[in-house]
């Protein structure tokens, strides 16, 4: 764009130098050069015109060709990255205690051992068991932190690709606030992100 200013400039200074010497050199068809010289400055501000259109309108087309390949970028590593990792992933939200579980003092049955690992406690062998998924949340996560995790994956099925965010879990554990979230502190889910 500041190129195509100064050329503009340039273009102006030429022909501002060619009228002040027009008017200096006193022809006798002074009618007959300034008709010309006005042709020429006419000429001169319709290509200035046509530059300073066309600079935001390349400039436009060259971001899209950009977004375009990018686009086409992010789905080809997705796609890489899904068949690394497998096309299913499983994931587990250990939600917190409720405040009512609190006031009765329920005991913890389930906690993050690590980002790929949740401890469960067996009440039939009173032992804990441990379980590995490809990842784990814990009840200090956020809504937004389950976002970004499964981000790529909304912007693949905006591409056009096929993907599925299956939630299941017993009653009370958590999945419609997963997806769904509530309007209270902003805590919308996967949905309406």
């Amino acid at each position: 764009m500041e190129a195509a200013l100064k050329k503009v400039r340039l273009k102006e200074e030429r022909s501002n130098a060619a009228v002040s010497a027009a008017a200096v050199s006193g022809s006798n068809s002074s009618v007959e050069n300034s008709s010309r010289m006005y042709l020429r400055l006419r000429r001169a501000f319709s290509n200035t015109q046509e530059t300073l259109l066309s600079a935001p309108l390349s400039r436009s087309s060259q971001l899209l060709s950009k977004i375009t390949l990018q686009t086409a970028t992010n789905a080809h590593l997705l796609s890489k990255m899904q068949k690394v990792s497998n096309s299913i992933q499983v994931c587990c939200r250990i939600r917190p205690l409720k405040h009512s579980e609190i006031i009765t003092q329920e005991r913890v049955t389930v906690e993050p051992l690590s980002e790929t690992e949740a401890g469960c406690f067996d009440q039939k062998s009173n032992k804990w068991r441990s379980y590995i998924f490809d990842k784990v949340f814990g009840p200090d996560q956020t809504q937004q932190d389950i976002f970004e995790e499964v981000e790529p994956l909304c912007l693949s099925v905006v591409d056009g690709f096929n993907a599925c965010i299956f939630a299941y879990g017993q009653t009370g554990s958590g999945k419609t606030f997963t997806m769904e979230g509530t309007e209270e502190d902003n805590q919308w889910g996967i949905c309406a992100r």
